[in-house]
């Protein structure tokens, strides 16, 4: 069954929508159940509860083209919590959808601040200088200095026959000098062949990626293949309420990828590998992989027959999965 959950504009300042559903069969009032498929838990008069309840009759009206509507007051909208996933009973059908965040809680209830939207404080954000560690370059090597030669001074007397001539003398500085410069290309060196170690071990790696809330919150208008790329990149360092808030967004828009998802974390066999899942529901899974498949997504359709194989046909709600959703 289609549903559809906008704001009612007849009270702009919120607490009230209008519930649209296409039924199969027309009525003028029908028993209306509300459950969050995440918590499995039933809205009642007084709350949320863990057993399953209904919120009585509501009178159903006209909203055209073979859509039905049903009104919903603060009883229901003050206390449903923005992108829930909510299985809806109305009568004897039922169907799911997403609780949008266009529709706003009671000024009452909003000012009291005892209504959960699900909103979460962006996480901090890690700052620190992330250049890489520089040692300081080598002093240039002194240039050595130019000796000039000493002037020959005359002499009165000649070496005689048997005495050679006096040799040059190689200078002491000029030796320092050498060993200066034999040492600082040593040092040069060693801090250069250092500073590559410490180059390599800085080139690991990095998430590009913002994933705490602050930087999600910013991707939720690009397009879906950008926000399911940065979602799979994150992994497990997204929070567990961004990441239900973008698979919802992206399953609302029919990406396959997403739908796969979402049929993977009700999918028992397969949540072992997910950072994230429901409690396992093999006809929900089904009904979501083969959502995935008619949205071209081939990988569902083994995950799609081997949960159909699965399906109980002694269960309701596995008969009627079987039926809608296996091939």
């Amino acid at each position: 069954m289609e549903i559809n959950i906008v704001p009612d504009p007849r009270y702009p300042n919120g607490g009230f929508a209008v519930l649209k559903f296409k039924a199969a069969t027309p009525q003028s009032e029908v028993e209306l159940a509300i459950r969050d498929l995440r918590k499995d838990i039933w809205l009642s008069r007084g709350g949320w509860q863990n057993e399953s309840t209904s919120l009585g009759l509501y009178e159903v009206g006209d909203a055209g083209n073979g859509w039905s509507q049903v009104g919903l007051g603060p009883g229901v909208v003050d206390r449903v919590p923005e992108d829930s996933y909510l299985e809806f009973h109305l009568g004897s059908e039922s169907g799911w959808a997403i609780w949008p965040d266009s529709i706003h809680c009671s000024p009452s209830a909003a000012g009291s601040g005892t209504i959960a939207t699900g909103d979460h404080a962006p996480e901090p954000e890690l700052s620190g200088d992330r250049r890489l560690f520089q040692h300081p370059a080598p002093p240039p090597p002194p240039e050595p200095e130019t000796m000039d030669d000493p002037e020959e001074k005359p002499v009165d007397m000649e070496p005689g026959p048997d005495e050679p001539p006096a040799g040059r003398k190689f200078s002491p500085v000029l030796w320092i000098l050498v060993l200066l410069f034999l040492a600082a290309v040593a040092v040069g060196g060693y801090f250069l062949l250092q500073s590559k170690d410490e180059t390599a071990k800085h080139q690991q790696p990095v998430q590009s990626t913002d994933c705490s809330d602050a930087g999600f919150t910013g991707r939720l208008t690009e397009p879906s293949e950008t926000q399911f790329s940065a979602f799979i990149e994150c992994d497990r360092d997204v929070s567990e309420a961004m990441a239900y808030r973008v698979l919802d967004r992206l399953v609302a828009t029919g990406f396959g990828p997403a739908l796969f998802m979402y049929g993977q974390m009700y999918d028992a066999a397969a949540t072992a590998d997910l950072p994230y899942s429901f409690s396992p529901n093999p006809a929900i899974a089904a009904e979501y992989y083969a959502r995935a498949l008619a949205a071209g997504h081939a990988e569902a359709d083994e995950a799609l027959r081997r949960t159909c194989a699965g399906l109980s046909l002694d269960d309701e709600l596995h008969a009627m999965a079987h039926e809608t959703h296996c091939p």
